[in-house]
């Protein structure tokens, strides 16, 4: 999967959020996670996950970190599966995964 321009386009629009979305937003809004797919980049792919291929990307929003699990619905959607803030002990940093949680 790569980031595409359906991506971005995804993070201009103006669309209420979908229930996978609304569990996330109690510490981000909407625009935040918008602002973090505009100039997100990819982390992970998982192109063989039995949902469907998907891919974790990496993205800043008011200056904080954001990590977001995404994939296609069948209408070519942009469907976001996980929105989260890196944080130890499972990311040393936005961009790497640490050791085992204790």
């Amino acid at each position: 999967m790569t980031v595409s321009s359906g991506t971005r386009e995804f993070a201009t629009r103006r669309r209420p959020p979908g229930p996978n979305l609304m569990a996330c937003l109690s510490f981000l809004t909407t625009w935040e996670i918008r602002e973090a797919l505009i100039n997100c980049e990819i982390l992970e792919n998982y192109p063989k996950d039995p949902k469907g291929p998907s891919c974790l990307v990496f993205g800043y929003a008011m200056g904080r970190p954001v990590h977001v699990v995404c994939g296609r619905a069948k209408n070519d959607w942009l469907l976001i599966i996980t929105v989260y803030i890196p944080k130890p002990p499972k990311w040393i940093d936005p961009k790497t995964r640490g050791g085992h949680e204790k």
